[in-house]
């Protein structure tokens, strides 16, 4: 492509510069996390076991799914075909492979943002202000903060899908459809909504375009949902394992009946919880409210809120995590498509200022501040979050790499590449049990409660089969007798 191409200018330099700083802040938010042992079983624990299987072309199954369901072919969980594709970068970066490339990906989003709104507008500067708007949305920092995730791996195909529309350029638009979809089943959703879109907004000059989108789209989330999981769901009765809208309904044509038949329902559970208000306050104040004046993707955001807001689970709700990383992709294009419409071009660059302190402020707001237990990436306390960090490394070094071993939440990740590794208190035959024992004061998850999972250490320390085998600073790790 020409902007990688020729001599250096001052719009490549700022992207440079842009991207870098990106790298940085990323690497810090997500890197620094797996190697303080900060990293989870969901997701990236049994996502480094599938890396690892893919890897070294095996059944691609993981034993950290569910003791009683035990997850035997990936496809059982999402539709992803991404994931062969990334796990060869296991032979790089080991367990923060995965990592890296949830980072890698933002920057293809990245780059697609400027195409797009430099072939749009026909601005280098808005370019430029649209990549720096995603560069610092808080919800690309949510999902780089936990784990890693497919669905932001194929969100990022979203700007390069528009600009190949807006471009005319058939072919290279279903190549980017493609690996769109390719990445996550439930990404379908939104595509049908962009095809909806596109048949609204362009009927006379584009409605092939919609047509594609929205049957490709359509037919890929029937067969994934209605062929694809059940054969391979690890539940015994093909449903979907991850389903979380049993209050609303036990399937999606379920959940659609019941919305047209009582409508006041749904809506009123959209704003229920002070999470639900907080998730809608962020998007309004970081561009969603340019939807009134510029509502041509408006229909975008249904699936993320509807699958969100409508579920009952809690995590969803809100703003932590990988939930809404159409967010960060869409809004800025927003924005931009938003100021476009005024003449004054001074009054372009002086609107943007405001918008650019609010994009600040709330990821501000919400990550670089003391949040939940641990203080941000821009505190010293961040990099010290671990006080037996050396005791964990070493522990860990005991353990043999193709010995069976079950081990707590934070550590599932770091032990993936083996055939077999369970999510403790899951023990099966495990040769090894690895456990930070400090952990059961404020991270005990998968437990109920910290005395849950004090007693469940209590109970392999006088297990007669192991013996403790390690113990140092609260790191312990028991070995099985002969």
């Amino acid at each position: 492509m020409s902007f990688l191409r020729s001599q250096f200018t001052f719009p490549k330099i700022f992207f440079f510069v842009l991207s870098c700083s990106y790298i940085i802040v990323a690497s810090l938010q997500s890197l620094v996390q797996h190697h303080q042992f900060l990293t989870s079983n969901w997701d990236l624990g049994f996502h480094n076991q599938l890396m690892y299987k893919f890897s070294h072309f095996k059944n691609p199954s993981t034993t950290l799914w569910n003791s009683q369901y035990p997850l035997t072919f990936f496809l059982g969980d999402h539709v992803t075909f991404l994931m062969p594709l990334n796990s060869q970068l296991y032979w790089i970066f080991g367990s923060y492979a995965l990592l890296v490339a949830q980072i890698i990906y933002g920057l293809v989003g990245a780059l697609g943002m400027y195409k797009l709104i430099e072939y749009k507008f026909q601005s280098t500067h808005f370019a430029l202000a649209g990549v720096f708007l995603f560069f610092t949305h808080y919800s690309l920092y949510a999902a780089l903060d936990f784990d890693d995730h497919d669905n932001v791996y194929g969100m990022m195909f979203l700007p390069w899908i528009l600009f190949f529309y807006y471009k005319n350029n058939f072919k290279w638009f279903l190549i980017a459809l493609g690996f769109y979809l390719l990445a996550r089943d439930d990404l379908s959703l939104t595509a049908i909504a962009l095809g909806i879109c596109f048949l609204l907004f362009d009927w006379k000059e584009k409605r092939k375009y919609a047509f594609v989108c929205i049957l490709i789209s359509g037919a890929y989330f029937i067969l994934a949902h209605k062929i694809i999981i059940p054969f391979f769901s690890p539940l015994p009765d093909g449903r979907y394992a991850a389903w979380r809208f049993s209050h609303l309904g036990n399937s999606m044509t379920d959940v659609m009946q019941n919305a047209i038949a009582n409508p006041g329902k749904f809506i009123s559970l959209m704003f229920d919880t002070i999470e639900k208000q907080e998730k809608l306050k962020y998007f309004f104040y970081t561009g969603g409210i340019l939807f009134i004046i510029r509502p041509q993707f408006a229909l975008l955001i249904v699936p993320t809120f509807f699958t969100t807001c409508l579920s009952n689970s809690w995590p969803l709700w809100g703003n932590m995590y990988h939930y809404n990383i159409l967010f960060a992709v869409l809004l800025p294009f927003v924005i931009i498509s938003a100021i476009h419409l005024v003449r004054s071009i001074s009054l372009k660059y002086i609107l943007l200022i405001p918008i650019i302190w609010l994009n600040l402020h709330y990821l501000k707001k919400n990550f670089f501040r003391d949040w939940r237990t641990f203080d941000r990436i821009f505190t010293s306390d961040y990099y010290h979050q671990r006080t037996n960090q050396n005791e964990i490394t070493e522990a860990l070094k005991q353990i043999p790499d193709d010995a069976s071993v079950s081990a707590t939440n934070h550590l599932t990740s770091h032990l993936a590449f083996r055939d077999k590794v369970y999510f403790f208190p899951d023990i099966q035959d495990a040769e090894y049990i690895a456990i930070i024992e400090s952990d059961g004061k404020d991270r005990f998850y998968p437990f109920e409660s910290s005395d849950k999972f004090m007693e469940s250490v209590k109970q392999i320390r006088e297990n007669s089969k192991y013996e403790l085998v390690f113990e140092k600073n609260q790191m312990l790790i028991f070995k099985k007798k002969k």
